[in-house]
């Protein structure tokens, strides 16, 4: 926690300019697509909130991806890993328990607080900022919690059909969160580079 939460100062000059074009990609995405993208959700999704009996099962499902279900595959990697004595799952489910904690539960939640961004079903517009108010739309945390883990997988196994397995279900909870009115897309954009970022410097961590 303490390597990524104090890396920035660590950065080299490449590493703030990537940062600088993430940001900046973040805020364009807020100002062109985000209320494309709400109006559209609103155009195919029948009710915005989950569980209703018109709700999309598939969707809903994937959305768990970003929380339980995505810790019960951990936990079975853990279990299959320990009595097995496969060094490699064991790994994989400890980083990606600690990028979960670090990148949904550290940072995205205080960015969350800090920002104040109102959700799309408060139907108060895309440009409604709180700080401290109470709102928690921006970032994601479904998201940066399914691309920590996602991440995580596909840097502990990097056969290809495994990374696009594990990013293709992490973009699934994002357009979840999306149907169902939880965050505009510059929210799930922000949540998926927070949750890759810290699940990539967990692993390259522990590897070290």
């Amino acid at each position: 926690t303490k390597h990524v939460l104090t890396a920035p100062p660590r950065w080299d000059n490449q590493e703030w300019r990537n940062m600088g074009l993430a940001a900046l990609g973040v805020v364009g995405v807020m100002a062109v697509i985000d209320r494309p993208v709400q109006d559209a959700m609103r155009r195919i999704a029948p009710d915005s909130d989950p569980l209703t009996p018109d709700d999309n099962r598939f969707l809903h499902e994937m959305e768990r991806f970003g929380r339980e279900y995505s810790l019960g595959l951990l936990g079975g990697f853990y279990v299959a890993g320990a009595l097995n004595h496969d060094e490699r799952a064991v790994a994989m489910a400890q980083d990606g328990l600690t990028s979960i904690i670090i990148a949904s539960g550290i940072i995205t939640t205080a960015t969350k607080v800090a920002v104040g961004r109102a959700r799309p079903r408060d139907d108060v517009g895309i440009a409604h900022f709180r700080p401290f108010g109470g709102d928690q739309s921006f970032p994601s945390g479904h998201t940066s919690h399914a691309f920590a883990v996602a991440s995580v997988i596909a840097n502990h196994y990097d056969e290809t059909w495994v990374t696009c397995t594990s990013y293709s279900v992490a973009s699934l909870v994002g357009v979840a969160r999306s149907y169902h009115g939880g965050h505009f897309a510059s929210d799930i954009l922000a949540g998926a580079m927070i949750g890759t970022l810290v699940g990539k410097s967990v692993v390259e961590y522990n590897k070290s």
